[in-house]
């Protein structure tokens, strides 16, 4: 009889320290869900677009980085008629200017070897040359120059599709 009633007061003591008391668990507390309505989400952008402008751009891409260039950096040609962007040669691997500025309805000609640096339209993004054609500077492979006319106002960027990577990329802001 003595066992029985130590088996009986040991589970006893057993449900206690088990935690066999519920009342003595504090009791979890929901954390409230967001309100949907009070998330601000983003606000999509509606930037105007050109004809002649390359649609990854369509943004005012002046005031970013664009290979390089900033409307700010950017060398003014727009007292310079038709101005010519040199490469290859004595240039070495880069475009001179790299960074222009011009007119609307003004031209810009290409002067360089573009069998040894091949003219693209787009932009370099980590070191790898994006194409983006549709702009007024087309692809050239061959010749010594090549003259572009700008129609309409824009953010017309441009590398060597074998150089650009390296850093042979440029852009011509129209305004």
């Amino acid at each position: 009889m003595r066992s029985l009633a130590c088996l009986a007061l040991s589970s006893v003591f057993a449900l206690v320290a088990c935690g066999g008391d519920d009342e003595r668990i504090p009791p979890v507390i929901d954390a409230p869900l967001p309100d949907a309505a009070v998330i601000d989400a983003p606000t999509p952008i509606d930037a105007p677009t050109t004809d002649a402008a390359i649609d990854a751009l369509a943004i005012d891409a002046s005031a970013f980085d664009v290979n390089g260039c900033t409307l700010a950096t950017a060398t003014d040609l727009t007292a310079a008629g038709t101005p010519t962007v040199t490469f290859g040669g004595a240039a070495g691997f880069v475009y001179a200017p790299k960074c222009a500025r011009i007119s609307v309805g003004q031209a810009v000609t290409f002067s360089g070897a573009f069998a040894s640096h091949p003219l693209r339209a787009g932009v370099v993004v980590g070191g790898v040359p994006q194409p983006q054609p549709g702009g007024p500077i087309v692809s050239t492979d061959t010749g010594a120059t090549a003259t572009f006319t700008f129609p309409a106002a824009g953010v017309f960027p441009y590398y060597c599709n074998l150089h650009g990577g390296g850093g042979m990329n440029g852009v011509v802001y129209v305004q």
